[in-house]
């Protein structure tokens, strides 16, 4: 009979099987993520290879790891597993909370291999990240204060740019959690509900405070090309010269002509922005926004016309960030 006992000892337990219907005493919360691993000649690395498929399943945004890639198969007395982990998935892992990971002790050996149980709960993982973030948690929200008494548009612009260095810290952590916690995690909501109070402030500002748009760049579609990104952005666009609140842009080019080293001319023209503030006579900034050349064999005039026919304004000047809320 120890051919029984063989067999018994080798059978692979349930947990093993299909971790989530079955689950280990050691991994049986309803905010347990669990994953298996296998491997046929080494129970490191099959622990090794559970840790490596939670991580994938959670870095996919996955609430489970495929059962058809972590259990194993069996037809009466046999097993038919070998085939379901020969293949090396092709998912870079990006999880920086690995330290959370629990190992399930002992690794089982089977006849083909080794398996290993690997889990972690989504409330620790959770912790974590609040911890992680409270520092940069608590200054957004002093900058979220600010906003909300800001009472004129650079200063909102201002500091929405630090609120969003900040956010950069949060996002890939924010959606992380979101994605675990299926959208019901209080402080995921808290940030979120920020971030979209801000929107909406940002664009009533972009629709109360107009912007003005006056070229001196002949027939060059340049005006009408930033007018319409700025519309694009939701900004409040007008034509001819402002009065009492908004933002005057003035567009004009510099030219360079120089001969070209097989004769004719080349032309080097500078679309040029000027930024003053309506009712006030200050500049606020003159920045270049595109630039080109152009070409011609007899005449110098034409080289410049043809670099500004070349010039095109493909995004928004990022100058704009620090005028109004993008």
């Amino acid at each position: 009979m120890w051919w029984l006992w063989l067999a018994c000892s080798f059978k692979v337990p349930d947990y093993l099987m299909d971790p989530y219907t079955v689950p280990h005493a050691e991994c049986s919360q309803p905010d347990h993520i669990r994953a298996v691993g296998f491997d046929k000649e080494d129970s490191l690395m099959a622990q090794k290879n559970a840790r490596r498929r939670l991580a994938e399943s959670i870095s996919s945004s996955l609430q489970s790891v495929q059962t058809s890639t972590t259990s194993v198969d069996q037809v009466g007395d046999q097993e038919l597993s070998s085939s379901h982990y020969d293949a090396v998935s092709t998912v870079t892992t990006v999880f920086p909370y690995n330290h959370l990971i629990h190992e399930v002790e002992p690794v089982h050996r089977a006849i083909d291999g080794y398996r290993a149980l690997a889990c972690v709960q989504t409330s620790e993982i959770e912790n974590a990240i609040v911890l992680k973030h409270q520092v940069a948690v608590q200054k957004m929200g002093i900058l979220f204060d600010s906003m909300i008494a800001a009472e004129d548009v650079r200063s909102f612009s201002g500091t929405l740019l630090k609120y969003r260095q900040e956010m950069k810290a949060l996002n890939s952590d924010l959606m992380l959690i979101q994605t675990l916690t299926e959208g019901t995690s209080l402080w995921a909501k808290d940030v979120a509900l920020q971030q979209q109070t801000l929107e909406e402030l940002s664009i009533a500002w972009r629709q109360r405070v107009p912007v003005f748009v006056t070229s001196n760049l002949g027939g060059s579609d340049v005006s009408s090309r930033l007018s319409a990104l700025l519309q694009e952005s939701q900004v409040r666009v007008e034509s001819g010269s402002c009065t009492d609140s908004g933002y005057d842009v003035l567009l004009w080019s510099q030219q360079t002509t120089q001969k070209g080293p097989m004769g004719g001319h080349v032309a080097n023209v500078s679309v040029m922005m000027r930024v003053t503030e309506c009712g006030d006579a200050n500049e606020l900034m003159t920045v270049e926004i595109a630039k080109a050349q152009g070409y011609h064999s007899i005449k110098a005039q034409l080289a410049n016309e043809a670099a500004l026919d070349k010039v095109r304004l493909q995004d928004l000047p990022a100058v704009f960030e620090t005028l109004l809320p993008l």
